[in-house]
């Protein structure tokens, strides 16, 4: 998906991750535990909930 799909493209140094959840309640507790494995929460990126 993204860059490293196209074939001859160098990859960017970033890594997107999509987190799927059962539950809404459980957003803070999965980007508190992912910020506690190095990684950083960049928000919604002005993607609105319906």
């Amino acid at each position: 998906m993204g860059s490293t799909a196209v074939s001859g493209l160098r990859a960017k140094p970033v890594i997107d991750i999509d987190v799927v959840l059962r539950a809404e309640a459980d957003v803070d507790t999965a980007i508190e535990r992912l910020c506690s494995l190095g990684y950083t929460y960049q928000g919604n990126k002005g993607i609105l909930d319906e």
